[in-house]
Parts: C-alpha cells; sequence; structure tokens
C-alpha cells in the first residue's frame, strides 16, 4: 500500500498502480466467480483462517479452500493440486488467483478491509462477520436478519473507488455509484446489452456532473439511432478495440449483470422474445456492423419491478466523495 498519499489524493497525478488491464478511463471490475452463495462461503473460510491466525491473505485462503474441497481439480487430491503448484510463482496459482478477485470485489462491497500498514492482510468487516451466519441456498434468512436486503445494500453502496480498496489502483476522477448507475441506464433505455454498458455507464467518472452524464447518454442515443456503431464508441473512449482491451473492457458489466440477476433486480432476455424484436434486431445489426470480434447480441438486460424500486430507493441518496470531506 501506497505511503504517498499525496499523490494518491490528487485526481490529476497518474497513477503507477494501473496497468493495460487496469484501463485509467474504465471502471475495471475483476472477472471472479459470482455465485452469491459461493461468496458466502469465501467469507467463511476468510473467517476461520482469520480466527486462526488473527488475518487472512489470498494465499492462505486459496490454499484453505483446496483443502476444504471448495476449490479443486477433478484429476487430483487437495493433495496433489497444491503440490502441483508448489514451486511455481503465487502468480501462476490458480487457487490464489481465484481468491484475490474474490477479495477485491468484497472490499469493494463492504466485507473485507486491509489491516493498517500490513502488507496484504486482511480483516472481515462486520458486515462480512453477519454475511457467514447465513446456510444453504442464496438468499437465507437468520435471526431476524435477510440475506438478500444486506447483499443489496452493499451493492447499492459499491463506489468505485472503494475506501476499501487499495489506494495503488484509486483514480480520484471516479465518483461513481457503478452498480446503480449501470441498472439506471438499463432502466431509462428500456433494455441494454453489456456493450451498450462498458461505453457507458463504464466509463462515467463523475456521477454530480450533468454534462458528463450527458454525453454518455448522447452516446448511446446515437448507437440506438444508428449514428454510431460500436468501434465508434469504443473510440470515442479512447479504447483501442482489440483482444488485449476486450478481455477487461467485456467482462465489467457482465460481472455485475451476474450479481444483479441474482439479487432479483434485472433479468436477461433473449431478443428473440421481445413483443419488438424485430426492431431490437434491427438496432444491433447496426451497432456490430463494423465490430470485428462479436456478433449480433442474441441476449439484451432489463429491469424487473424490484429492480425498479431499488433504484427509486437508492439513486435520491446523496454520496460524500473524497473532495467533499
Amino acid at each position: 500500500m501506497t505511503d504517498n498519499w499525496t499523490d494518491v489524493l490528487n485526481p490529476d497525478t497518474p497513477n503507477p498502480g494501473y496497468s493495460g488491464r487496469k484501463l485509467d478511463e474504465y471502471v475495471w471490475i475483476p472477472k471472479p466467480k459470482t455465485a452469491l452463495r459461493e461468496y458466502r462461503l469465501n467469507l467463511k473460510l476468510c473467517k476461520d483462517v482469520q480466527e486462526e491466525r488473527g488475518y487472512f491473505n489470498d494465499e492462505l485462503v486459496g490454499e484453505y479452500a483446496v483443502e476444504e474441497g471448495n476449490i479443486y481439480d477433478g484429476k487430483l487430491e487437495p493433495e496433489g493440486y497444491l503440490e502441483k503448484y508448489e514451486e511455481k510463482d503465487v502468480s501462476m496459482k490458480t487457487y490464489v488467483s481465484n481468491i484475490r478477485m474474490f477479495i477485491r470485489i468484497a472490499r469493494f462491497l463492504g466485507w473485507i478491509t486491509v489491516v493498517p500498514e500490513s502488507d496484504s492482510k486482511y480483516l472481515l468487516t462486520d458486515r462480512g462477520e453477519v454475511l457467514t451466519q447465513f446456510r444453504g441456498e442464496f438468499p437465507d434468512a437468520s435471526g431476524g436478519l435477510e440475506e438478500e436486503k444486506i447483499v443489496r445494500r452493499s451493492f447499492a453502496n459499491l463506489c468505485f473507488y472503494s475506501v476499501n480498496d487499495d489506494p495503488d489502483y484509486w483514480n480520484l476522477k471516479f465518483k461513481t455509484r457503478i452498480f446503480l448507475n449501470m441498472l439506471s441506464f438499463i432502466r431509462d433505455y428500456n433494455f441494454a446489452h453489456h456493450l451498450e454498458l462498458a461505453v457507458t455507464a463504464f466509463t462515467l467518472k463523475d456521477e454530480r456532473d450533468p454534462r458528463e452524464l450527458e454525453e454518455k447518454r448522447n452516446i448511446l442515443d446515437g448507437l440506438r439511432s444508428g449514428e454510431l456503431t460500436l468501434v465508434d464508441a469504443f473510440e470515442m473512449n479512447d479504447f483501442p478495440l482489440d483482444e488485449s482491451t476486450k478481455n477487461g473492457v467485456y467482462d465489467g458489466p457482465k460481472v455485475l449483470l451476474s450479481f444483479a440477476r441474482q439479487l432479483g433486480l434485472a433479468d436477461s432476455t433473449y431478443i428473440s422474445k421481445m413483443e419488438n424484436s424485430d426492431e431490437v434486431y434491427s438496432i444491433y445489426e447496426q451497432e456490430y456492423e463494423t465490430h470485428p470480434h462479436a456478433g449480433t447480441p442474441r441476449v439484451v438486460y432489463q429491469i424487473t419491478a424490484e429492480g425498479e424500486q431499488f433504484l427509486d430507493k437508492y439513486m435520491s441518496r446523496k454520496k460524500i466523495w473524497f473532495d467533499e470531506l
């Protein structure tokens, strides 16, 4: 973790923590598994390690997950799986990478926090501890608490960047509740495909800036009217539309949309089953006309009635950002 807070808190200072995968102009979301029941199980693994050692990290929890059978290689026993990677660098250990991505998402959600002045040592927050109490399929209810309500609230408060995330990754140009803004774009346009969200909601930096919001909406308006293609939209956001960018930019919306579906806030809909399917197909044929990597989509995402209520409840709430403290 950085010691130079003056530079970190200056939004005009390029952050050395960024790389090609963590694009400076884009909300980069890691691509972990997204089953919320599995997240709960991982929190329990973290709790077990924390109770034994006083903290946990990705390597300790990853090894424990293999021992407990939560992460496995179908051809190997746990001991053999760990031995297979024993001499490899930690970056090559898949079970560590899986937990590392989970930890970063959980930090965004306020379930895990870093031990101050430590090198990648973590603790569960109070909310993370509460989530370990639930059992069985997601969502559960126990002791007067409803798991789904707690998790929904966590996603409503998911900010980019989170105070629980490593300051080496911060870019203070971003002041956005990405999950809420993603759902808001879907609601306002009745449906959306994940690439439309990638070039709008996921490039929105300051949700308080009406001019920037209008710029992003103009992009989606242009895509829907046929004035812009996806190639145009990517270029407007300074993304070279090649395979390396594809791997980072395409995944973020998919990850958060998976969570939204599990929470009952959004649904995936086959275009062929929509009443206006011909119109929707026509929109995407124009959008994808010059796209080098993908065919016309078959599925779009729409807000549920509960998603509407969720947005009405949380979008009007004011967030206090770093520059307002």
